[in-house]
């Protein structure tokens, strides 16, 4: 594990130097919005088939504007989308006829559900 920064004390309980941040560090409520609108772009990058503009255009819509200012450029975060999918969903097998074509039953859907 590692610390950002050392506290020497005397045997007395005294401060004698501090380096780096010490003591306690309080929890920034910004950065932790920042996570959890992040997280949600990258659930909603595998739940929906959504174009990634549309992904963090709704995403930044509903975080407040000290978030929104907070959040990495909209090209990184349309690299994350990317590869959050690269990653979750496996690109489908290119068919060599048309006994091997199979489409997922979620593809078969249109955006009403029907």
């Amino acid at each position: 594990m590692s610390y950002p920064g050392r506290l020497h004390v005397s045997s007395d309980g005294n401060i004698l130097q501090e380096t780096g941040h010490c003591g306690n560090q309080h929890p920034d409520p910004t950065a932790v919005k920042v996570q959890k609108v992040k997280h949600a772009i990258k659930r909603a990058s595998i739940e929906t088939h959504n174009n990634p503009q549309v992904i963090v255009a709704e995403a930044v819509a509903t975080a407040s504007e000290p978030t929104a200012a907070r959040l990495p450029v909209t090209r990184s975060l349309k690299r994350t989308i990317r590869r959050k999918r690269q990653k979750e969903l496996p690109g489908l097998k290119l068919p060599r006829n048309l006994e091997e074509l199979v489409v997922p039953e979620t593809l078969k859907l249109t955006s009403k559900g029907e």
